[in-house]
């Protein structure tokens, strides 16, 4: 999906946890433009790792989530030995 289709979105569109959408309406933020611009930093003390991990998701940032699995260092032997086991 396209980032600009998303921002007028509700945080729900990112399949969160409740708790974090409620603190998120709390907050009066009920739509994703409201957010996508703070700091990631107080986005994930707020709400957590998880929902950042969402918004990249979300968002197709293939790089971080390819950092997180640091995949880029193992091979197809590696992949096929795991799913043997």
């Amino acid at each position: 999906m396209h980032i600009e289709a998303m921002l007028p979105m509700p945080p729900e569109s990112l399949r969160i946890e409740r708790d974090v959408i409620e603190r998120l309406h709390k907050l009066g933020l009920h739509r994703i433009s409201q957010f996508m611009n703070m700091p990631r930093s107080s986005l994930r003390k707020r709400f957590g790792q998880a929902f950042i991990e969402r918004i990249d998701q979300a968002m197709g940032d293939s790089k971080k989530l390819s950092n997180r699995y640091n995949l880029s260092n193992h091979t197809w032997n590696d992949f096929h030995a795991w799913s043997l086991s």
